[in-house]
């Protein structure tokens, strides 16, 4: 889920750029872990969709930085 790393990166960019410790806070608490959550919840759902396949993927990919997390 490299998109969602992207996407908490450009909104803290953002609220920085703009020197907004609301939108950094709001970034940080609010918009991070919906996004973690949601990660969670699409390999819940790839997992029941594709059992095994999607398993051996996961094993070879990580979730938000490929090589890396």
């Amino acid at each position: 889920h490299p998109i969602y790393l992207g996407l908490v990166l450009l909104a803290l960019g953002q609220a920085l750029a703009f020197s907004s410790g609301l939108a950094c806070l709001i970034v940080l608490v609010g918009i991070a872990p919906t996004f973690a959550w949601r990660a969670r919840a699409e390999d819940t759902l790839l997992s029941r969709t594709f059992g095994g396949r999607y398993a051996l993927y996961r094993r070879q990919t990580k979730i938000i930085i490929p090589n890396l997390f």
